[in-house]
């Protein structure tokens, strides 16, 4: 599955490869998952590639328990001791390269610095400022967009539905590539979305910890609307319940993954807030993706404050360490959006 925007970055990539023999590349963008379908579509696109030297010429490292050890590097350089079975270039994939423990990138770095010509080595990076900075500088870097197309193509797909897809497939890559590449296993779960924007508080809040299935899509498209209609409930008086706000720090706590779901609450509030801001800048609407919240954001207009807030929330959904005190953020995630939606008509 690739976007307009792939095929021509393939296309760059493989120019740069074809001129350049050894150099190293790194791909860097928001999805792993992503990044690798992208890299693999790199390395295929060689005109050479053949089953056979995918079995032969053709190396995958990936994160074991977290991180890429040592052990994982020692077998990198077996692989590229030899020459190519078949055609002229051998290819090295690392996925989530930012992985790597000191000890593995430095290992990794000796082999930067002269590589065979025959060996292309392909990273993929979501934060690359983890990387060791004598790493980053060894390697060509290609930034790798997410597929805003794609999330497009969604509304002819899945028409009405799409409203309850769009906002979540936006920002999950995992959730994208499935709904477009398999409409017929979510069509269950996209009618319960529909019965949830009836659903009171508690109901919501319950969803937001227990999707009620094991299907990992489907439940990533559970928990978001949960979440965006909980906060709905919550700043429809402009100031959120404190005893909802604590019912959901007690949850989080106990659900031992307190940041994660911090995260999420980020990223959906960030999400929402970038189309009240779109709403009273521009008239594409054709770019919002909360189309089920249209009805509520309509006729409301953000504080001068609200760029803040959305950088603010886009750093913390973008964040890979916990914070200090995450009751305080929760509070502040949930008002960041709460206090931008009272009606128009009470603003002075």
């Amino acid at each position: 599955m690739n976007s307009e925007f792939d095929r021509c970055l393939i296309e760059q990539v493989r120019t740069f490869l074809t001129g350049h023999p050894g150099a190293p590349i790194m791909l860097f963008g928001n999805s792993s998952i992503q990044l690798r379908d992208v890299a693999n579509d790199v390395i295929m696109s060689d005109p050479e590639w053949s089953s056979k030297k995918s079995n032969s010429d053709f190396f995958l490292v990936e994160p074991e328990q977290g991180n890429i050890g040592i052990d994982q590097i020692v077998e990198v350089r077996a692989f590229f001791s030899h020459r190519p079975a078949y055609g002229q270039r051998k290819y090295l994939l690392v996925n989530e390269s930012e992985q790597m423990t000191v000890e593995a990138a430095n290992a990794f770095l000796k082999m930067l610095e002269e590589p065979p010509s025959y060996l292309v080595i392909i990273l993929t990076c979501t934060s690359v400022e983890r990387h060791l900075p004598t790493v980053r500088s060894r390697v060509v870097s290609f930034s790798v967009s997410y597929p805003t197309d794609l999330v497009k193509s969604l509304k002819k797909l899945y028409r009405r539905e799409s409203r309850h897809v769009l906002a979540v497939s936006a920002e999950d890559y995992i959730v994208l590539r499935r709904l477009l590449n398999d409409p017929e296993s979510v069509k269950g779960i996209l009618a319960y979305l529909d019965t949830m924007e009836q659903m009171d508080t508690d109901a919501l809040v319950h969803r937001v910890f227990d999707s009620g299935t094991e299907d990992a899509v489907e439940s990533t498209l559970v928990r978001r609307k949960a979440i965006a209609w909980l906060l709905k409930d919550l700043s429809e008086g402009g100031t959120p319940s404190f005893s909802v706000l604590e019912t959901l720090d007690t949850r989080m706590k106990k659900s031992g993954k307190y940041f994660d779901h911090l995260r999420l609450f980020a990223s959906v509030v960030r999400s929402i807030l970038r189309d009240l801001s779109l709403l009273n800048s521009t008239t594409r609407w054709s770019e919002l993706l909360n189309t089920d919240l249209i009805e509520w954001l309509a006729g409301r207009r953000p504080l001068s404050s609200i760029d803040a807030d959305l950088l603010w929330c886009d750093r913390l959904a973008s964040m890979n360490r916990a914070v200090l005190n995450n009751r305080l953020v929760l509070h502040r995630v949930v008002n960041s959006l709460a206090k931008h939606m009272r009606k128009t008509e009470n603003r002075r």
